[in-house]
């Protein structure tokens, strides 16, 4: 197990340098010359060259029948083409429910205008009460400053000389 884990590992870093030099999508390379840059690579970053060539080409092999596996048959390809040009079952499904939930927005689009209006006519209708209350308490006001003026003037005209002086 302990010879297996770091053969593993030694593996597993020369497969990701493969991926590595593959992802660069270099023009015209062969897979010899893109084994010989990930040798190059490895080298440079570990510091020593991949002895465990042997190893990899064998795990290379293994993995081939599992790739082999995923080969699609033409003739079944076709036939599984045919069915899936019907419309998938789930699909009309969601297309009602999101119909319906469109429509159940745009319901409450209206409703949202008739509340929003409604807030509308109820502030104006506040607005105008204050207005209202305001102007009347102002004349109020002043009628009550008229009435005392008018008191107070009244009251400094009175003649006091035939009271007598508790009176006055």
């Amino acid at each position: 197990m302990n010879r297996w884990s770091t053969i593993q590992k030694w593996i597993n870093k020369f497969c990701a340098y493969i991926a590595q030099v593959d992802s660069l999508h270099p023009s015209g390379a062969t897979k010899l010359d893109k084994i010989k840059k990930v040798k190059v690579l490895y080298k440079g970053m570990l510091g020593s060259n991949f002895i465990m060539e042997h190893c990899w080409c064998l795990a290379k092999k293994r993995m081939s029948p599992k790739k082999m596996s995923n080969v699609i048959d033409v003739d079944k390809a076709e036939e599984d083409i045919e069915v899936l040009a019907e419309r998938p079952p789930g699909k009309i499904k969601a297309d009602k429910e999101r119909k319906r939930k469109q429509k159940s927005m745009e319901g409450n689009d209206g409703e949202i205008k008739t509340a929003l209006t409604k807030m509308t006519e109820d502030r104006a209708t506040t607005m105008e009460d204050r207005r209202n209350a305001t102007l009347k308490a102002d004349l109020e006001r002043s009628v009550a400053f008229e009435l005392k003026k008018k008191f107070e003037t009244k009251m400094m005209l009175l003649d006091l000389s035939g009271l007598n002086a508790m009176h006055q």
